[in-house]
């Protein structure tokens, strides 16, 4: 008995944790823009570990959970996303899970053709 109870409150203090991190940002009051790009063959873990370097997030795991759990990891898509530490945890999910805030930079070169640009823009 002692011993569910102490795995009860183990999990709920888990849960707490991950339910503070979800809802909290690294800084409510900061909007510099922080760029990161998200490369193909990236895992949860490798974005995850660059968001919080990059002060985006307050907690790895939390992350990780998070994707998991909305099945966003299946979802997240490559390149640079502009982030801010005001951003919530699954706000950050969402946004990497889709093209709204995607950035690209595409080099055209002189004399292209309309067929090379299309051929150059399909690889994005």
């Amino acid at each position: 008995l002692i011993t569910i109870i102490l795995w009860v409150d183990i999990w709920l203090y888990q849960w707490g944790q991950y339910n503070y991190f979800l809802s909290t940002p690294v800084n409510a009051q900061s909007l510099d823009e922080i760029i990161i790009t998200v490369k193909k063959g990236d895992n949860t873990k490798t974005i995850a570990e660059t968001l919080f370097k990059k002060s985006l997030i307050l907690n790895e795991d939390s992350f990780k959970w998070n994707t998991r759990l909305n099945n966003i990891d299946k979802q997240t898509k490559t390149g640079r996303f502009t982030l801010n530490q005001s951003l919530t945890l699954p706000v950050i999910s969402q946004i990497l899970g889709s093209y709204s805030n995607r950035q690209e930079v595409v080099t055209i070169p002189e004399g292209s053709t309309v067929e090379d640009i299309d051929k150059i823009l399909k690889q994005y």
